[in-house]
Parts: C-alpha cells; structure tokens; sequence
C-alpha cells in the first residue's frame, strides 16, 4: 500500500511517499515478517530529494512512514465504530 505523510522542518515541509507491507505472521510453512516500510519518495515543493538524504534520515522517515499508518488505522477504526453506533441509534 502507498502512503503520503508530511514532515515538518525548519526549512519547510517534506512530503514523504513510502510503501507500506503489512506484517505477516508465522505459519507452520512460513516463517512470516515484520512490517516493512520503504521511503520511495521525499519532495521539497517540487524537489524531489531522496538521492540527498541520509541513511539517517531516511530512518527516521521510516517511523514517520509506521506512525502515519497507526494513525490511519486508528483513524479508520474511530469511523468504522462511529457509522455502526449511527446505525444501531438509527434502527
């Protein structure tokens, strides 16, 4: 899955486009994996920079990329539980 977050700097904002693999759990024929996320992109504006950052920063891009997700989750969760209370009030 693609994803799109925004970073904060001091010299501005960075849109950050990674790609997004669940984790997949252990089976009695696989042994699974943790979740995974790959920075594809980093745009300054119209810039594109990923062949300027730092290992280090595209580490730190990486937690912005599983925080952004945990949050749409969260997120899609709240509304999923909002919409059926909606409809339970509204039967």
């Amino acid at each position: 899955m693609s994803y799109t977050a925004t970073y904060t700097t001091d010299a501005g904002d960075l849109v950050i486009e990674f790609d997004y693999e669940p984790a997949e759990p252990k089976t009695f024929n696989d042994p699974g994996c943790p979740e995974n996320v790959d920075v594809i992109s980093v745009l300054a504006g119209p810039i594109e920079m990923i062949d300027w950052i730092s290992e280090e920063a595209l580490d730190i891009f990486k937690e912005k990329g599983l925080e952004s997700v945990a949050d749409t989750r969260f997120s899609n969760d709240l509304d999923r539980g909002q919409d059926r209370y909606e409809d339970r009030m509204a039967a």
